[in-house]
């Protein structure tokens, strides 16, 4: 589902939400998330019927504070959903040695640090 949707449907909401409220939330702060447009599992169907994703967003922040998510752990989990995001942007090529190798290190960066992961460690285990 995070990779292909059907014609018409959005992917999970939840990306919609953080990619509408990151610029001005606070909790989203320490996140690298850009606007939906950016990313190539979002771009496609931006916009559902009668879906506020600032009003929806605030509600899944309310229900995390109210099943006891501390400010911690919530951004934890956008950081997983900003590594998510970038990660549908990666691209792979043929480096000179003829091996597979991330094509730009942009999205390699982002996703690295979201995780809290080495970068040299990363490309290898996505490049074996």
């Amino acid at each position: 589902r995070v990779v292909t949707q059907g014609e018409g449907e959005r992917n999970y909401h939840i990306f919609y939400q953080v990619c509408e409220c990151a610029p001005e939330n606070k909790a989203l702060s320490d996140v690298s998330i850009e606007a939906a447009t950016q990313y190539d599992i979002t771009k496609t169907t931006l916009k559902a019927n009668n879906t506020d994703d600032r009003k929806n967003f605030a509600e899944t922040k309310q229900a995390m504070d109210f099943i006891g998510f501390d400010a911690e752990c919530q951004t934890n989990i956008f950081k997983v959903l900003s590594a998510i995001l970038h990660a549908g942007n990666m691209s792979f090529s043929e480096n000179a040695k003829n091996e597979a190798d991330v094509a730009s290190d942009k999205y390699l960066t982002t996703v690295s640090s979201m995780l809290g992961v080495d970068e040299e460690g990363m490309r290898k285990a996505l490049c074996i």
